[in-house]
């Protein structure tokens, strides 16, 4: 009845799992005499190719926020910057600390899921952002504020990502999207997927296959710049 009602084979997974649980709930707590929960296995999913953000969405995206005097468009180029070219979850750029920026040095130390600490670096461009935006506003605990001074919530960037969505044009935008994409492209410039394991904090090298995957069937896309026969040195046409 699952397959039939719904074609994504992970919420089909989030049925079962959720029934396999109150299965073994009533088993544990001897309402049935069977161990049910042993014969229904989860069905296999079909992971969602992660179509990440092209360089020219990139630039739509950014160039919403193109007002160096506006103190709120210096903050959210530093929000998008954190995101893309650090791969920050969307809590951990609400909870981001000034005291845990080390600039000289160009990391931040974030707080992921379950507490857990890490370290993550980032690039000149955000380097740059960061700079002017804690430049134009009054220092304080939380590196990113509201344009009242207040520390930034959840709500407030969800809010900021619906607008944004609206306004650059890009209709798939959603914060962990960025996520993604700085996920792919690291793999893609050249980054070591144990590196990137650390600098995502995820806690199996196995969660981080998933971007090795999707780097390397984009360059099958991409395979027309590189193909050694189309780029040969053809005599010219007489």
């Amino acid at each position: 009845h699952l397959r039939e009602t719904h074609s994504n084979t992970i919420t089909i997974q989030s049925y079962v799992r959720a029934l396999r649980a109150f299965l073994n709930w009533l088993y544990l707590g001897d309402y049935v005499e069977a161990d049910f929960c042993r014969k229904f296995r989860l069905p296999k999913a079909r992971k969602p190719f992660l179509n990440v953000l092209s360089d020219q969405e990139i630039e739509r995206v950014f160039a919403v926020y193109s007002d160096n005097s506006n103190v709120i468009h210096l903050r959210n180029r530093v929000i998008l910057s954190l995101m893309l070219d650090a791969g920050l979850r969307l809590n951990e750029v609400v909870t981001a600390r000034v005291t845990d920026l080390h600039i000289p040095e160009g990391y931040l130390i974030v707080t992921g899921k379950g507490s857990k600490q890490r370290a993550v670096s980032f690039g000149v461009t955000t380097l740059e952002h960061l700079k002017a935006y804690l430049n134009a506003v009054t220092p304080a605990r939380a590196l990113l504020q509201t344009a009242e001074g207040e520390p930034l919530t959840r709500d407030t960037l969800k809010n900021m990502f619906r607008k944004l969505k609206r306004k650059s044009g890009v209709e798939r935008l959603h914060p962990h999207l960025l996520r993604h994409t700085f996920a792919t492209r690291y793999l893609e410039n050249g980054g070591s997927i144990y590196t990137l394991k650390e600098l995502l904090g995820h806690t199996t090298l196995k969660q981080t296959q998933a971007y090795l995957h999707v780097a390397q069937t984009r360059r099958h896309l991409d395979f027309a710049r590189y193909s050694p026969l189309d780029n040969m040195k053809r005599p010219p046409q007489e």
